[in-house]
Parts: C-alpha cells; structure tokens; sequence
C-alpha cells in the first residue's frame, strides 16, 4: 500500500492546456481573459492557474505529467524562438518537437476525452442494437421498451485513452508543410480549451462530409499568441504564400476573423483571449453567428457489411463544417480543377501518408514517448 501511494502523482491538479502556453495570451503572465461559450460569461481577467484542468485529468500515474512537461519545456523554448523572430528558419530537430507538441495537445484536452467518452458510447450502442436486430427486419429479441439511445456507459479517465492514441498517430500529419502565420492586424488571435484545430477546405469542397488525419487537404491550426499562429498543410493540394518562406503575413482581418470562427467552433466550452484586446459584444457575436456550424455530437457510429454473414460497426469523429473562407489559401491547379461529382474516394481522399499508416505508427516518436505510461499498471 505504501508503496502504491508514493508513485500517486503528487500533481492533482492537471492541465490539459499548458500553463506556458496561456500564458503567451497574458500581459501578466498570471492573468488570461475567459469566454464561456454556453451562457456567454465575459471574464476580463482570470488566473491561468485555475483555466482548463481537472485533479487528476490524465491519471494519478505521475509518468504522465512528467513526460507532458518535458514535452512542454522543449515546445517553449521552440515557441519562444518563434516569438521573438517569427521569420526564423527552425532547424529540423526545434521543428519536430513544435509539430509533436501540436499533435500530443490535440489529442490531450478535454474535447478529445468527451469524444472517446462518445465513440465508445457510440460504438457500445450500435453494438446493442446488432445483437438485438433493431434497425433490421426481424424481431427485436424484447428489448423494444430498452431506451438503447441513452444508454451511457461511463469510463475511467478516457483522457488517458484519448492521449495514448493520438501519440500512436503522432507522425501521421509528418508529411504536412509548415507556415508561420504573422497577424499584422489589429484584430487578435485568440484561443481555447482546445486550441489545435483540425480542418479541411478541399474534403469540405467535395461535400462527403467527413474526413480524418489522413485526408487530402487537411489543415492544422493553433494560435501561439495574439499575433502568431502555426498553420501546417497538404502542400500538395495547396499553396500558401512563397513556398520557400516559412511564415506569411496576413493583412486583412476577415481572414483573422475565419480563423477565430475556426477556434471558436473548436473549443469545448471556454475561449481564452489576452485581457483588453477584445470587446464582449464582439466575442458574443463571433459564437452567435457560428452556433449553426458547432458539432453537437463528437461521434458517430454506422455499420458496414464485410462479409455476407458479418457486419462491423465503424465510429468516426464528427468533423468542422463551417465553409471557412481564408484569401490566402490557393487550391493547386490538380484539385482546384476537381468538382464533387468528379470526386474519387480511392484516389482523391488520402494522401500518400495514409497507406504506411501501419509503418508510422511503429515507428513514431509519439508511440516511443509514450510507451511506458500507457500499459496497464
């Protein structure tokens, strides 16, 4: 027994959004302002201290926020670097560890913990259903009274479960082009509790409805502070400024504004912005105007034939629809001339990344990162 609680993390309350990074929305460094997305609550100023973690989020494993905040230290030092001169080429190794920081905070907030909640809620229910014929021809073996909707099946940290997937597929966006993306408008970025946001204008385009890590035309997007922001790309089914640069700079604010809709269509419940820099008329309006576009549900699940006599219940992760409309992104030529009844899942959906998936995840840095902190204990 003794021995159990002393390897109990001693850090009970744990962030699923780094204290380093909220702070880069602070001019205190102490102090961030807070939007609640379901009533609309404007907070000018709140401790970061408090903003966006839970006692023993991940686990009471203390592997897990060790191995976080070594992460984070480096990412800091990366982000600084960028902070003070947002033209500068990262070498390859500062480069890494700014994309592996990006692809472990998307999979590590709460966002992400509600859809595993979800897929397996999702998953579970479908399952039910199956095994019971609803949804077929037959007989519902009595269960027809069984509310199989509402069934919620509650699990034990799923943020861990959350975390240890997405290091699995940390290297499945290796392939994406990275841009520095310089605000040189008086509009802010701001952020969330789920600042890494994922999106897709050419899948979107195509109108099929739902697209992955692996896609053709995926974007990656997070805010570093009021005036940068990380922007990572299919290169190949886009252009975005001089391709030999790695920053753009943006001058008009309505693409601000797009971006902002993106992080606001993204956050779980809070958006975060530097105090003074932002109206609440003007946040409030922001998620008014875009409550159309919020997924309402992370997860859902359908089944698919494999065989005659076997049926397999496959669960995808609800994306971003929002008709997002940035000016500084170009379709290359080879998709822009795509039309959706032209469009080819088999040829037109992955990038080339998708079919050594397999190979990625053997090898990838995240699953070695992470190796220990996963297995059962």
């Amino acid at each position: 027994m003794q021995e159990k609680q002393s390897k109990k993390c001693n850090v009970k309350n744990q962030h699923y959004v780094p204290q380093f990074y909220l702070k880069n929305f602070s001019k205190d460094k102490k102090n961030i302002g807070v939007f609640v997305i379901e009533n609309c609550k404007y907070v000018a100023s709140a401790s970061i201290k408090h903003q966006s973690s839970e006692d023993y989020f991940y686990s009471e494993n203390p592997d897990i926020e060790r191995d976080l905040g070594a992460l984070e230290r480096d990412a800091k030092i990366v982000i600084d670097t960028i902070s003070g001169n947002p033209k500068v080429k990262l070498n390859s190794k500062n480069a890494y560890t700014l994309y592996l920081f990006t692809m472990i905070q998307q999979g590590r907030t709460l966002a992400n913990a509600n859809f595993v909640q979800d897929h397996i809620n999702a998953t579970t229910r479908e399952i039910i259903k199956i095994k019971n014929k609803i949804g077929d021809t037959e007989e519902t073996g009595g269960v027809d009274n069984f509310d199989i909707d509402g069934l919620n099946l509650k699990i034990e940290h799923p943020a861990r479960l959350s975390l240890a997937a997405q290091a699995a597929l940390a290297n499945t966006c290796i392939d994406l082009h990275r841009k520095i993306i310089i605000n040189n408008t008086q509009k802010p970025f701001i952020t969330s509790d789920n600042p890494v946001a994922i999106y897709n204008t050419f899948i979107e385009r195509m109108n099929t409805g739902m697209y992955s890590l692996a896609s053709r035309g995926l974007q990656i997007f997070l805010p570093l502070n009021p005036s940068l922001a990380l922007f990572l790309y299919d290169s190949k089914c886009y252009k975005i400024g001089r391709r030999k640069d790695s920053f753009i700079e943006l001058n008009n604010s309505s693409d601000i504004n797009e971006l902002n809709r993106l992080t606001v269509l993204n956050a779980e419940r809070t958006l975060y912005f530097e105090p003074d820099s932002i109206k609440e008329s003007e946040l409030s309006a922001l998620v008014n105007e875009n409550e159309k576009y919020r997924v309402r549900q992370s997860a859902r699940a359908f089944r698919e034939r494999i065989e005659e006599d076997k049926i397999a219940v496959v669960t995808y992760h609800l994306p971003i629809l929002c008709k997002l409309s940035l000016s500084f992104i170009k379709e290359l030529p080879a998709y822009k001339a795509l039309k959706p009844t032209e469009f080819n899942h088999d040829k037109h959906c992955y990038r080339e990344i998708a079919y050594h998936r397999n190979e990625i995840i053997e090898a990838t840095i995240g699953k070695q990162f992470f190796q220990e902190i996963f297995k059962q204990r």
